[in-house]
C-alpha cells in the first residue's frame, strides 16, 4: 500500500512538473501597437484580424518559420478569419456590403473521403477568391475540407447557406422564413440556431442526404452550436425544478446514439462552448471572475437514469490536479 503511494506521490509530481513546463512556454506571435484579434489555428499555421493599416486585414503566422505575412490588402475591412488545411476564409466589406472571400495559401489535389464509399477528388484554389456577390450581407463563416457556411440576409431573413469549393455550386440550406444563424459544419454535418419557433433552438442538416433536422425542443432558449465528429455542443438557457434564477450552462448531443446531455450544473453562467475530440471547454462564471473550464466526454452518450446528474467540469484557468489512480484514469478537482 505504501509502495502504491509512493507512486502516486511520483505521478503528481511528475503531472504538476509537466503541468509548469506548459504554463511558462507562452509567446508572443505579434507585437504590434495595432490591434490583432480573432484567431484561428490549423496546423501551423494561426490567422488572425489585424488594424496595423488603418482598417481590418487579415494576417497569417506560420509557427514553423515563425514568419508574418499579410493575406488581405484592400483598404476596406475584412475579418472574421477562419482556416481550414490551406484555405482561409473571411468576412469583407470591399462591395460595400459583408461578402464572404477566401485565399488559398496552395493548390492541392486531395483525396477526400466524404462519404463511406465515395472518395471525392478536388483542386483547392491559390490566391483570393470571392465566394458570394450577392448584394445583401453575408457573415458567420465556417469551413470544412472543401465546404463553406455561412449566414445569409438576402431572402429578407437571416438563412444558412453552403458553398462547395470544388465545384463552385452554391445552395441554399434553410428555406424557413424565420431565422437561422451561427452556423458550424463537421464534415457533411452544418448545425445552426434556429428561431423558427418561440425560442431559439439547434438544429442540424445533413449536406450528404439534404435532410434537416432537430436537436432541441425545449421551450427555453438554445444557441451558439459548434460540433466535432459526433458530438455537438451549445448554450443552454432551460431551467430545472428547485432553480430560483434563471442561467446559462453547456448541454451536448451526440449524434450517433441521439442522446442529449447536461455538462454544466452550477447557478452561475456558462457560455461559448467548443469542442475537440473529447474535450469540450467554454467560459465559466463561478468562481465569482471569467475562468475556463472543461470537461472530459465519454466515447458515446447513452441515455442517462432520471435525475442523475454529470460531474463538475475541470477548471482550466484556476486549475488545482489531484492525480488518483482510479482504475487508471486520473481525477480532476478544482480550488
Amino acid at each position: 500500500m505504501n509502495v502504491n503511494w509512493k507512486i502516486k506521490g511520483i505521478l503528481v509530481m511528475s503531472l504538476l512538473c509537466i503541468l509548469s513546463v506548459r504554463c511558462s512556454s507562452e509567446f508572443s506571435l505579434v507585437t504590434e501597437k495595432s490591434d490583432q484579434w480573432e484567431p484561428a489555428i490549423y496546423n501551423d499555421i494561426v490567422v488572425y484580424t489585424d488594424e496595423r493599416n488603418g482598417n481590418m486585414d487579415i494576417y497569417g503566422y506560420n509557427l514553423s518559420t515563425s514568419k508574418e505575412f499579410q493575406i488581405t490588402t484592400d483598404p476596406s475591412d475584412q475579418w472574421a478569419p477562419v482556416i481550414y488545411e490551406s484555405l482561409i476564409i473571411w468576412v469583407d466589406e470591399r462591395n460595400q456590403n459583408m461578402d464572404i472571400y477566401g485565399y488559398g495559401l496552395l493548390t492541392l489535389k486531395v483525396d477526400e473521403l466524404n462519404t463511406d464509399t465515395d472518395i471525392i477528388m478536388y483542386e483547392k484554389p491559390i490566391g483570393e477568391f470571392q465566394i458570394t456577390a450577392d448584394p445583401s450581407d453575408q457573415w458567420e463563416p465556417a469551413i470544412f475540407n472543401n465546404f463553406v457556411v455561412w449566414t445569409d440576409e438576402r431572402n429578407g431573413n437571416y438563412d444558412i447557406y453552403v458553398y462547395n469549393i470544388s465545384t463552385g455550386e452554391e445552395v441554399q440550406i434553410t428555406k424557413n422564413t424565420e431565422d437561422q444563424y451561427s452556423p458550424a459544419i463537421y464534415k457533411e454535418i452544418v448545425v445552426y440556431t434556429d428561431y423558427r419557433g418561440d425560442s431559439q433552438d439547434i438544429y442540424g442538416y445533413d449536406l450528404s442526404t439534404s435532410t434537416e433536422f432537430t436537436l432541441t425542443t425545449d421551450p427555453e432558449e438554445q444557441w451558439n452550436p459548434e460540433i466535432y465528429e459526433d458530438m455537438v455542443v451549445w448554450i443552454d438557457e432551460r431551467t430545472y425544478e428547485g432553480f430560483t434564477q434563471e442561467n446559462t450552462d453547456i448541454y451536448v448531443y451526440d449524434l450517433s446514439t441521439l442522446q442529449e446531455f447536461r455538462i454544466t450544473t452550477d447557478i452561475e453562467e456558462q457560455w461559448d462552448p467548443v469542442v475537440y475530440d473529447s474535450l469540450a471547454v467554454w467560459t465559466d462564471r463561478r468562481d465569482g471572475n471569467l475562468n475556463i473550464y472543461g470537461y472530459n466526454l465519454p466515447p458515446s452518450i447513452q441515455e442517462l437514469p432520471e435525475k442523475e446528474e454529470p460531474e463538475d467540469g475541470m477548471c482550466l484557468g484556476t486549475l488545482l490536479i489531484a492525480f488518483v489512480l482510479m482504475g487508471g484514469i486520473p481525477a480532476y478537482s478544482r480550488k
